[in-house]
C-alpha cells in the first residue's frame, strides 16, 4: 500500500486476464515471498512493501536507471523528496474502489504505462506523481477501460481494430513508445476521428482526488501514508509552483466527473498536511539548497498524454457503438432465420428404426424388392450424387517459435509462430485430401501401419469403394451404366478431373460422369455510396482481397476469415435444372458441355432414383459404400406403400454438441387438425433455425425423456424420386434463404434440406443401419482410422486401385529374332522439356537441364507459352536469352513458342508433353520447371503454384523442380541426389537410376528413410531394413544394366 496504490481485492474482479504492461521482478523477491513491481513516472521508482532498500533494477528505458529509494532520495530535489512516496512494512490499506485512489495517481499511472514520461521529462526531474503496485494485484492501467489508464499496446490494438488504416504496417515490431507515437502522429494527420464524445466512465480530477474520503480515514499508515493518496502527486512541487499546479496542467481538457470544485466529500486533515510539509522541509534541508527548483514537464509531453487519453475514450465509445450495432444485427439475423420455424408447431418425428427394417428383411417382401433394386442397378436407373464442394476440415499449421528480422530491421514473430497474426489453422478440402496426411497433421502421435495405401485422396477412395460395392451386387455391366453427379467448386475441379483421368475413371464410363461446377462468390459485400449498391469487398487487407490472391488454393483460412464461398447445397441442386451447367470429359481430355439440363438428361436415360451423399460422410468408406441393398429395397417398399418421394437416413444422439456438429435436427410438424401427422411434415432443421424458446424446450424435453434415443440427426443421406424432384424444383423460391453472420458480414446460404419440407414432398425418415459418423472435427479422425486400415488390408480394393492406374509407357514384349544392326546402335535419348517463364529461376532450370542431358543422346527443349500470336516475338526473345546459356554444355538444344489460344495454361502444357512423348515412341520425357511460389512462406502462393498443379495433373511424368534456393548452391562436379525410400516410390527409383543418375559423371545417390518413431518393434525394424535393401538392389541392378548398355554401344 504505497502512494497511489490499489489493493488487489479492488482490481482483481475487474480485469484479471490482462497482462501487466511493465513489471520487473526484484532480486530479493524470495525474502518477501512476492515479486516487486516497479512503475516509472518521470524518473521516480518505488520499492516493495515491507522493504526500504532495493537493489538497482534494469530500467524499461535506456535513458533511465532505477536506483534504490535511499539513493534516489539523495538525488531528488528537496521540494519533491516525498513525492516518490516510500512504503512502510504492513501498510496495505484496501480502497473502496479502484477509482478512489485519486486522479493524480491515475494520471501518473497512465503516463507510466504509456511510457511517455521517459522520453518527455529530463532524467534529473523529480516525479510529480507515482503509482505503486501491491503484490498480487494487476497493474493500475489494466483494471480500467481503454480510455482510462490504458497501455499504449491496448490503445494501439483498439485503434487498429476500429481504424485499420490508422496505424502503419511496420508498427508490429516497434516498441510501446513508438506505437504511441504512431497513434499520435496518425491523429495529427487527421486519420482518426476527432469528434468530442462523452466517455461512459468517470475520469477523476485533482480536486476529486484531494477530496477522497479514504484519505482522511487511513491517516498515519506509511511514510507519507495513504492519507496523502490523492495529495502526494499534488504536492510534489511544494515551494515552487504550488501543490496542484502540475497535475491540473497535466489533466487540463479532461472532463470532470463526480468530484470537481463542488464536491461534497471532506478533504484531508490540516494536521496531516502540515506533517507532510514538515517532512518535505526536513528532507530538503538534508539534501541542500541546490535542488529547491523543480521544472514542470514539457507542455508537448503533457499534450501528447492528454490527447492519447482522449483517443482512448473515443475508441471506447466507438467500440461500444459497434458492439451494440453488431448485437442488433445478430438479433435481426436470428429473427430472419427462425421466422418460419416459430410459425410452425413441432413434435418428435416418426422414424422407422433399424430393428424394424431388420425385421422386414426376413419377410417375403424383401426378396421381391431386393430383386427389383438389383434390376434397377443393372439397368442404370439409380444415379449417385456426390456433394464434394462444401465440406472442409480445419487443419493446424506447423508452428515455429522465435523472431525474424525483415528488410526493415524490425523484429517480428515468424509467420507461423504462435504469436503471429496469421491464422494458425487452415480449412483443408476433404475430397481432394489424402486421409493419411490429414491424420498425420491432426493426430501426429497416432501410430499407424507402415504399409498403407498413400497418394489416393478421400474422394478416390470413396469412388473406388462405390465401384467395388456395385460390382459385388450387380456386376461390371452396372458399373458401366452408372451415372455419377459430381458437384465441385472451381478449386477442386482441376484436381478431381486429374485423379479420375489418372485412375481410368475407376471403371466408370467417362460420358456418364457429369461434373457440375459451382462457382464461389465473395463472402462479404460492402455498401458503395457512389453506386448505391452492395459490391464485393475487395479493399486492400480485406478478406475477399486476401482470398483473391490465393489463386487456385484449395484451402481457406479459419471461419472468422472466410474466403469465397458457394451459395450452399440448395444452389447446387438448382443447377441440375439449368441447361449448360454440367459437362463431361471427352476421349481427348477436353470438356464437353451438356446442352440439356441434368434432370432432362437423366430422364432421357430412364433414371428413376438419385442417391445423394456428402463428402464428409464416413459411410462412403464402409464395405457397403453407397449401395446398402437392404436400405434400397426398403426405400422401394416405402415408395409403393406410402408414395414417398424422399427417404432420408438419420441417427440418434442425446448430445447437443453432436447435434451442432451435424448441423441437422429432424422434426415433424403437427397437423392442422391436431390428429394424425402426414408424411410430408418431416423437416430437416439447421442450427440457425432453432432460435425460439418453444422449439428449444421441445428438443431439451426430447433428450430427457426416459428410454428415448435422443434427437434424430440427419446424415446428409437422401434418396430422391427423380420425377417428383423435377416437379418440386421449379424456382429458387423452393428454398428458404438462411443468413450467416461472420465478423459483421452477412452471407446467404441455400440448403438442399428444404426440398424435404416442401409442400409437394412426401418424405420419410429411416434409421441408418450403420453410421460411423461425419468428418467434421479432429475427433472424427478416430473413426476414420479403422476404415482406412480396412481398405488398405482389403486385397480386392487394393487390386482395383492398382489396376486402374494409367501407365503411359507400353510394356515391352520379348520375342525370338535375329540381332540386327539397329540393336547394336546407341539407345534412344530422353527428351528434356524445360518450361520457361519470366522469373528468377528460369536460368537455373535451364542450367540443371543442360547438366542432366547426356551429350549426343538427350535433347533439351526450351518451351514458353503465349496467349496469342501477338506475343510470339516476345517469347522468342525470351528463349533466345536462355538458349545461349544452354549452349555452354554439349547438349542439343531446341526452342519452341506455343500459342495457347482458347486453352488454359495447364491444358497446353499437358498436351505438349503428350505430343513429345508420342513423337519419341511413347517414352516419357523429363520435365524441368523453375518455381518461385512453391517455396513461399505464404500458403496461398504455394497452393496457387502452376508447378504444383502440373505435378498433380501429370502424375506419370517425372518432374524436376528447381527452386529459388538452388541459386545459392555452389557448383560442384557431378550431381548429388537424395531419394526418399517409400513403398510406393519404386518406379521413381528405377527411373532415377536408369535415366538421370550417371556413375561415369560422378553422380552420387543417397537413400534416406524417415521413421515414424524412434521406438520401433523388431518387426517394424525388419520391415524398414527389408525395404531399404530392396531399394539398394534396384539401384545396383539399374547401374549394372546401364553399364552393360554403355559397353554394348
Amino acid at each position: 500500500g504505497a502512494t497511489g496504490g490499489v489493493a488487489a481485492e479492488g482490481l482483481r474482479p475487474l480485469v484479471a486476464a490482462q497482462r501487466p504492461h511493465r513489471r520487473r521482478a526484484s532480486p530479493d523477491a524470495n525474502n518477501t515471498g512476492r515479486a516487486a513491481f516497479y512503475a516509472v513516472a518521470g524518473g521516480g521508482a518505488l520499492g516493495t512493501p515491507g522493504s526500504s532498500q532495493q537493489p538497482a533494477v534494469p530500467s524499461p528505458h535506456p535513458q533511465q536507471v532505477l536506483l534504490p529509494p535511499d539513493q534516489q532520495q539523495q538525488q531528488q530535489q528537496p521540494g519533491s523528496a516525498q513525492a516518490g512516496g516510500g512504503a512502510r512494512a504492513g501498510s496495505t490499506p484496501p480502497l473502496q474502489s479502484p477509482f478512489a485512489s485519486g486522479g493524480a495517481a491515475f494520471a501518473a499511472a497512465t503516463a507510466a504505462a504509456a511510457g511517455m514520461a521517459a522520453s518527455a521529462a529530463p532524467a534529473q526531474q523529480a516525479p510529480h506523481a507515482t503509482a505503486a503496485r501491491v503484490p498480487g494485484a494487476v497493474p493500475l492501467g489494466a483494471g480500467v477501460p481503454h480510455g482510462f489508464g490504458a497501455s499504449p499496446h491496448s490503445v494501439a490494438s483498439a485503434v487498429a481494430r476500429n481504424h485499420p488504416g490508422a496505424l502503419a504496417a511496420g508498427s508490429q515490431g516497434k516498441d510501446d513508445e513508438d506505437v504511441a507515437d504512431d497513434i499520435l502522429d496518425t491523429d495529427d494527420q487527421g486519420l482518426l476521428p476527432t469528434a468530442p464524445l462523452q466517455s461512459p466512465f468517470p475520469i477523476l480530477t485533482a480536486q476529486a482526488c484531494a477530496s477522497s474520503p479514504q484519505s482522511s480515514s487511513d491517516a498515519g499508515t506509511g511514510v507519507g501514508g495513504s492519507t496523502q493518496a490523492g495529495q502526494v502527486g499534488l504536492q510534489g512541487d511544494v515551494g515552487s509552483q504550488g501543490p496542484q499546479a502540475p497535475v491540473q496542467h497535466q489533466l487540463q481538457g479532461v472532463p470532470e466527473a463526480g468530484g470537481g470544485h463542488g464536491s461534497s466529500h471532506p478533504g484531508p486533515s490540516q494536521a496531516s498536511q502540515q506533517q507532510q510539509q514538515q517532512q518535505q522541509q526536513q528532507q530538503s534541508n538534508v539534501q541542500g539548497e541546490g535542488s529547491n527548483h523543480h521544472e514542470h514537464p514539457p507542455a508537448k509531453a503533457v499534450d501528447r498524454r492528454a490527447r492519447l487519453r482522449e483517443l482512448g475514450v473515443l475508441i471506447d465509445e466507438q467500440y461500444f457503438q459497434l458492439r451494440k450495432a453488431r448485437d442488433m444485427l445478430s438479433m435481426f439475423v436470428n429473427r430472419a432465420n427462425g421466422g418460419w420455424t416459430e410459425a410452425q408447431k413441432w413434435e418428435p418425428p416418426d422414424v422407422a428404426s433399424s430393428g424394424d427394417v431388420l425385421t422386414w428383411t426376413k419377410t417375403d417382401q424383401f426378396a421381391i424388392y431386393k430383386a427389383d433394386a438389383i434390376r434397377q442397378l443393372r439397368l442404370g436407373q439409380i444415379a449417385v450424387q456426390l456433394m464434394v464442394g462444401e465440406d472442409a476440415l480445419s487443419v493446424p499449421q506447423s508452428q515455429s517459435a522465435g523472431l525474424h528480422i525483415p528488410p526493415g530491421h524490425k523484429r517480428a514473430p515468424v509467420p507461423n509462430s504462435p504469436t503471429s497474426s496469421q491464422p494458425q489453422s487452415v480449412m483443408q478440402d476433404l475430397w481432394t485430401s489424402d486421409p493419411w496426411e490429414l491424420i498425420d497433421q491432426c493426430r501426429p502421435t497416432v501410430r499407424t501401419a507402415i504399409h498403407r495405401l498413400e497418394g489416393l485422396s478421400l474422394g478416390g477412395r470413396a469412388v473406388a469403394q462405390m465401384v467395388l460395392s456395385l460390382q459385388t451386387l450387380a456386376g461390371e455391366e452396372a458399373v458401366k451404366r452408372l451415372h455419377v453427379l459430381l458437384h465441385v467448386n472451381e478449386d477442386q475441379e482441376e484436381e478431381v478431373v486429374a485423379e479420375l483421368h489418372q485412375h481410368k475413371w475407376f471403371g466408370l464410363s467417362p460420358e456418364h460422369v457429369l461434373i457440375v461446377m459451382t462457382q464461389r462468390r465473395p463472402s462479404s459485400l460492402r455498401f458503395n455510396a457512389e453506386d448505391l449498391a452492395f459490391l464485393p469487398d475487395v479493399e486492400p487487407g480485406s478478406t475477399a482481397a486476401w482470398a483473391a490472391d490465393s489463386v487456385g488454393a484449395s484451402t481457406t483460412s479459419d471461419p472468422h476469415q472466410q474466403g469465397p464461398r458457394t451459395f450452399g447445397t440448395g444452389h447446387a441442386m438448382m443447377q441440375l435444372g439449368w441447361a449448360g451447367h454440367a459437362y463431361t470429359i471427352g476421349p481427348e481430355g477436353l470438356h464437353q458441355p451438356v446442352h440439356l439440363s441434368v434432370l432432362e438428361l437423366l430422364q432421357s436415360q430412364k433414371v428413376q432414383w438419385v442417391l445423394s451423399r456428402r463428402a464428409r460422410d464416413l459411410g462412403l468408406l464402409t464395405k457397403e459404400g453407397v449401395f446398402d441393398l437392404s436400405q434400397l429395397a426398403h426405400a422401394l417398399y416405402l415408395r409403393d406403400q406410402a408414395r414417398a418421394t424422399a427417404i432420408m437416413e438419420v441417427c440418434f444422439s442425446s448430445s447437443q454438441s453432436v447435434a451442432r456438429q451435424h448441423d441437422s435436427v429432424i422434426m415433424q410438424q403437427k397437423s392442422s387438425a391436431g390428429g394424425a401427422t402426414d408424411v410430408s411434415s418431416i423437416s430437416d432443421l439447421r442450427q440457425s433455425d432453432i432460435v425460439s424458446k418453444n422449439l428449444m424446450s421441445i428438443l431439451d424435453g426430447q433428450c430427457r425423456v426416459p428410454g428415448s434415443k435422443g434427437l434424430a440427426l440427419g446424415l446428409g443421406r437422401c434418396l430422391y424420386y427423380l420425377p417428383a424432384l423435377t416437379g418440386t424444383m421449379t424456382s429458387l423460391a423452393v428454398f428458404r434463404p438462411r443468413l450467416q453472420l461472420h465478423k459483421e458480414c452477412i452471407s446467404v446460404n441455400l440448403d438442399a434440406a428444404d426440398l424435404i419440407s416442401h409442400g409437394k414432398a412426401r418424405a420419410r425418415a429411416v434409421e441408418a443401419r450403420s453410421s460411423p459418423g461425419l468428418l467434421t472435427a479432429h475427433s472424427s479422425l478416430d473413426a476414420l482410422l479403422p476404415l482406412l486400415q480396412a481398405q488398405d488390408h482389403d486385397a480386392t480394393f487394393h487390386d482395383l486401385v492398382m489396376d486402374m492406374v494409367e501407365h503411359p509407357e507400353q510394356e515391352a514384349t520379348s520375342q525370338a529374332r535375329m540381332v540386327t544392326h539397329q540393336d547394336l546402335a546407341q539407345p534412344p535419348g530422353t527428351p528434356i522439356i524445360v518450361f520457361i517463364a519470366r522469373n528468377g529461376v528460369a536460368a537455373s532450370a535451364v542450367n540443371v537441364a543442360a547438366n542432366l542431358a547426356r551429350a549426343g543422346r538427350d535433347k533439351v527443349i526450351l518451351v514458353t507459352f503465349v496467349p496469342t500470336s501477338m506475343q510470339q516475338s516476345e517469347g522468342e526473345e525470351l528463349l533466345a536469352i536462355h538458349r545461349r546459356g544452354a549452349f555452354r554444355t554439349m547438349a542439343q538444344v531446341e526452342t519452341e513458342v506455343v500459342v495457347r489460344g482458347p486453352l488454359g495454361l495447364l491444358d497446353s502444357m499437358e498436351r505438349f508433353v503428350e505430343q513429345r512423348s508420342a513423337a519419341h515412341g511413347g517414352q516419357r520425357p523429363l520435365v524441368v520447371m523453375g518455381s518461385v511460389q512453391i517455396t513461399s512462406a505464404l500458403f496461398c502462393y504455394v497452393a496457387g503454384s502452376v508447378t504444383l498443379s502440373f505435378i498433380r495433373r501429370c502424375g506419370g511424368i517425372p518432374v524436376v523442380v528447381v527452386t529459388a534456393n538452388s541459386k545459392q548452391v555452389p557448383e560442384k562436379a557431378g550431381m548429388r541426389c537424395l531419394a526418399l525410400v517409400e513403398g510406393h516410390s519404386r518406379a521413381m527409383m528405377t527411373h532415377l537410376c536408369r535415366n538421370i543418375v550417371q556413375e561415369s559423371r560422378g553422380d552420387r545417390l543417397l537413400l534416406t528413410q524417415v521413421l515414424a518413431t524412434t521406438n520401433l518393434t523388431r518387426q517394424q525394424q525388419a520391415n524398414y531394413r527389408r525395404l531399404l535393401d530392396s531399394f539398394y538392389q534396384i539401384a545396383n541392378r539399374s547401374n549394372e544394366q546401364g553399364a552393360a548398355a554403355a559397353a554394348a554401344a
